[in-house]
């Protein structure tokens, strides 16, 4: 890309030849009120605010910002407005997103798009960034920087866009699901995601309470084996201590018995005494003392 596509030119551009926004890049859709503000603002002092506008390779040029002064300016007669013109789509795109962001703060779903608008953007889009060739992509701090909010909401957002199913996305941008229970189901396979959405939808409509969603969610993750429980460990345990004392019993006659020392016998004592406390252990497992107690 080169500096001079980036470099943004002001030129009078008459309103027929504007194409419409790329899909999906509007922010919000046009407000007819706004629109009618607009109209009685122009027809007194005019415009105030430069359009932005892209120039593709074959010379159509696509409008990225002003699409309510575009409406206005037909409404009162106007043939054409003066813009920004620049010749790439994601350098047309960061400069409306930087002219919105003079006259209002997004948040929401706005947010979600300026972000993931602002990620597929280059370097040099970014005031005091350094050209490189080819150029890098932003930063999540620079992303951050630039629309006002924080690295951690940039990297859910982009974590969405990468993990959260098509459906979800659109469910989250119409509002269907909030934002958090989005979070959660962003984590499911995306085979589950369709179960998981539906359940946001239900806390969303007020079936029942987010809190209670969001364990539902969570119990759709696939279960993974975490090995045995406690008392069968220690269970086992207890049974190996108790088949290492039979063999110990094998070897051990009474002629042997009659060769060790007082010392260690008392250790032979000791061995036997904690091989009995073993069993004890796993007969109370298997049977606990309430259980026999009823069961008597």
């Amino acid at each position: 890309m080169s500096v001079q596509r980036l470099t943004p030119v002001i030129e009078t551009i008459r309103l027929a030849t504007l194409n419409p926004p790329p899909p999906g890049f509007a922010l919000r859709g046009l407000s007819e009120e706004h629109v009618a503000e607009l109209r009685k603002s122009m027809e007194v002092c005019g415009q105030q605010t430069l359009l932005v506008v892209a120039k593709e390779a074959d010379g159509r040029l696509t409008l990225f910002d002003g699409q309510h002064r575009v409406a206005a300016a037909k409404q009162i007669g106007m043939e054409a407005l003066q813009a920004q013109v620049l010749g790439d789509h994601a350098a047309a795109g960061y400069a409306a997103l930087v002219s919105n962001l003079k006259r209002r703060n997004l948040e929401g779903a706005e947010l979600d798009a300026a972000i993931e608008l602002l990620a597929s953007s280059h370097e040099a889009l970014f005031p005091g960034a350094t050209r490189s060739d080819p150029p890098r992509r932003p930063t999540h701090a620079e992303i951050a920087g630039t629309l006002g909010t924080n690295t951690t909401r940039v990297k859910r957002t982009l974590a969405r866009k990468k993990k959260l199913g098509e459906e979800a996305r659109a469910a989250l941008a119409s509002g269907e699901i909030t934002e958090d229970l989005a979070n959660e189901v962003m984590s499911l396979p995306l085979g589950d995601q369709v179960k998981g959405l539906d359940i946001a939808k239900k806390a969303k409509a007020r079936e029942f309470d987010r809190d209670e969603a969001r364990a539902q969610i969570r119990q759709l993750h696939p279960r993974k084996s975490k090995g045995p429980s406690a008392p069968v460990a220690a269970a086992r345990n207890d049974w190996a201590q108790l088949r290492a004392i039979t063999a110990f019993d094998a070897e051990f006659t009474e002629t042997k018995l009659k060769g060790l020392s007082p010392e260690e016998l008392q250790e032979l004592k000791t061995a036997i005494q904690g091989a009995a406390g073993a069993l004890m252990n796993l007969m109370l497992r298997v049977d606990p003392p309430a259980a026999r107690s009823e069961a008597a």
